[in-house]
């Protein structure tokens, strides 16, 4: 960009915000804990697209920029596992951490294999809302029922063990030292399933929508 855009983006401070947890856990809390307990200076980011890589692409920085991706920058949801395994070969012997949501990562899951089957150092954070969340909000602001949007998923934690992988599981800020304990795991990929309160809708989600619906 240019030094004058630059600029903003080295000033940009996140908005204070009051956490709405609901039964689960407020996905910018959960995202904020993941900036705070991530090793600062060593960590590799994938995230995926939806409403849960708005809400990490704002939370959690990089050291550099040839240690983060985005796959949003595709177009669609589910494209980030793929492109974590292909961080994990890139980079050898580094630990890759991918921030998804239930939906995106479902989509492509059976890829999880692979990092079981190669030992892969992946840490996958699933931000489950049983739901395609972003379009669930949109549902909403369009006055429909939200229903079509939900989707009932497996536990995930469970999901991982099946695969030969380490899971855990996070249902309430009560429960972050799980994700510690997934942290500090030095071999192997593992699976953390982070249940979260989906009726949080960051503002630009909407935004996006409404000007996506404007090109249409």
């Amino acid at each position: 960009p240019d030094a004058e855009t630059a600029q903003k983006i080295k000033q940009w401070k996140p908005p204070a915000v009051s956490f709405d947890d609901g039964k689960s856990i407020d996905p910018r809390r959960a995202a904020n804990y993941l900036e705070a307990k991530l090793p600062k200076q060593n960590r590799i980011l994938v995230f995926d697209g939806g409403h849960a890589a708005m809400v990490t692409s704002q939370a959690l920085s990089s050291p550099n920029a040839g240690d983060w991706s985005l796959g949003l920058d595709f177009g669609a949801v589910g494209q980030g596992l793929s492109i974590a395994l292909g961080a994990c070969f890139a980079r050898p012997g580094k630990r890759v951490t991918h921030v998804t949501a239930d939906a995106a990562f479902m989509m492509n899951v059976a890829d999880f294999h692979t990092a079981v089957s190669h030992n892969l150092p992946l840490t996958v954070f699933v931000f489950n809302d049983n739901a395609v969340g972003q379009e669930r909000h949109d549902l909403i602001h369009k006055g429909l029922p939200p229903k079509y949007a939900e989707v009932v998923q497996p536990d995930f934690e469970k999901l991982a063990v099946g695969f030969g992988a380490k899971g855990f599981r996070v249902n309430r800020p009560d429960d972050f030292g799980e994700i510690d304990k997934a942290i500090a795991v030095e071999d192997g990929p593992v699976i953390v399933n982070v249940r979260i309160n989906g009726d949080v809708e960051l503002p630009v989600s909407w935004e996006i929508a409404q000007h996506l619906e404007m090109t249409g």
